[in-house]
């Protein structure tokens, strides 16, 4: 799914102005986005329903975050 996400991505920031920073996974890092789904610039993506915190995470931060909601949800 990572190579679709690339080149909607790069789409989507040739068709609307502005600047823009564009930062890719390494390999081997999990897909968040399955393959039919689409990536909207500007808007996150909800991966763990909660209602006690919020947590924002980027790129190698998103294991993190997701595991720090498991030792929360724990709790």
């Amino acid at each position: 799914a990572e190579p679709q996400l690339l080149q909607f991505v790069l789409e989507q920031s040739a068709k609307t102005w502005g600047m823009y920073y564009i930062r890719f996974p390494r390999k081997g890092n999990t897909a968040y986005y399955a393959e039919n789904e689409t990536f909207e610039i500007g808007k996150g993506k909800l991966l763990r329903e909660g209602s006690d915190v919020t947590l924002i995470a980027s790129g190698v931060e998103v294991p993190q975050a997701l595991a720090a909601a498991e030792l929360l949800a724990a709790d």
